[in-house]
């Protein structure tokens, strides 16, 4: 039997929503193993999406400073953080200038495994790379929409 697309999404949402909440619940209780293993779970969903080729750089180098998901080729990372504060993502993107991680990754997406919040005010790059809050911060509601 084949799905329809919107069986399809509907499936995916579900499961989504479940580990989205699964993930929420389980910091609440400091136990973040779920966290670690949420990088394995985005990128391959961003590279399924997005037709990326992302690695986990955190294999390579434990703790890669900034930055959890890498593609050289297309010059895309990702930073996967349950932490939704302007705080948080400032101290992403200075890592990320920091490092000079713009040359080799000139685009860089946050990933919220929670909800992002509603809005955001501009955040500081110092000119060296573009970053556009609406399309670059993202949310598992956001890769339901996209798909």
């Amino acid at each position: 039997m084949n799905m329809t697309r919107e069986e399809y999404l509907k499936q995916i949402s579900n499961k989504l929503a479940i580990w989205q909440a699964d993930i929420k619940l389980r910091g609440e209780i400091n136990l973040y193993d779920s966290h670690i293993i949420a990088e394995y779970y985005v990128k391959e969903l961003f590279n399924m999406f997005f037709g990326y080729d992302l690695e986990n750089l955190n294999d390579s180098s434990k703790n890669f400073p900034g930055i959890d998901l890498g593609d050289q080729t297309q010059g895309v990372a990702v930073q996967v953080t349950a932490t939704k504060t302007r705080a948080k993502i400032q101290g992403t993107l200075d890592k990320f200038i920091e490092n000079k991680l713009y040359k080799d990754y000139p685009h860089l997406y946050i990933f919220i495994l929670s909800e992002k919040q509603n809005s955001y005010k501009p955040f500081d790059t110092k000119g060296l790379f573009s970053f556009d809050i609406d399309k670059q911060i993202l949310d598992i509601g956001d890769l339901i929409r996209l798909a």
